[in-house]
């Protein structure tokens, strides 16, 4: 196992255990759940003038890559994530449900797994019945200009190719829905 998955491994577990335990006390306190972060809010103010890096990655289960600069003119939310990140199997249900609200009003759904295998990322997409591809980051590298150092991380590119939206962490539903809702709305 290289290094840089070890690291990865450590911290996104650390993350998940503090989110948990964050998400359980904050949603006591104020009686909901999921609060952004104001890190997260000063990410995505920067990304709304940020066009998305190219990248083409390769699509588990199928021969051929997928360009994310070939979906321009569609919004285009990627979610990525391993399989071992227990926050992102808590999350997967809720992004297969995102998938199927907001597909067929034109959303592109993307999962991009980090550093595992095909057959790991179709056994996550299988088990959570994602309806949508999932992207192989064999090294990691595709995840980094959105701050995946750690996982899960949400994004959301517009319909001109700008990153409109980054969540580190798991998702807030409720803010997913909204900032989809605004990328549909936008003109192409």
């Amino acid at each position: 196992m290289s290094t840089t998955r070890t690291r990865r491994i450590g911290l996104s577990i650390a993350v998940g255990i503090v989110l948990l335990g964050v998400t359980f006390v904050g949603g006591i306190l104020s009686g909901r759940l999921g609060n952004r972060s104001s890190s997260d809010a000063a990410a995505s103010a920067q990304a709304a003038t940020t066009l998305a890096p190219p990248m083409m990655l390769p699509i588990a289960g199928e021969t051929g890559s997928l360009r994310l600069d070939s979906l321009k003119g569609k919004p285009v939310y990627l979610n990525f994530f391993a399989s071992w990140c227990p926050p992102c199997n808590m999350e997967a249900p809720e992004l297969a449900q995102l998938n199927r609200t907001y597909a067929p009003h034109g959303l592109v759904m993307l999962g991009v797994d980090e550093e595992e295998s095909a057959n790991q990322a179709l056994g996550f997409r299988n088990r959570y019945s994602l309806g949508y591809r999932i992207l192989l980051d064999r090294d990691g590298s595709a995840g980094s200009p959105y701050g995946a150092n750690a996982l899960p991380v949400q994004a959301l590119i517009d319909r001109q190719g700008r990153i409109a939206w980054i969540h580190v962490g798991m998702v807030d539903i409720a803010e997913a829905r909204q900032q989809i809702d605004l990328a549909l709305k936008a003109a192409p």
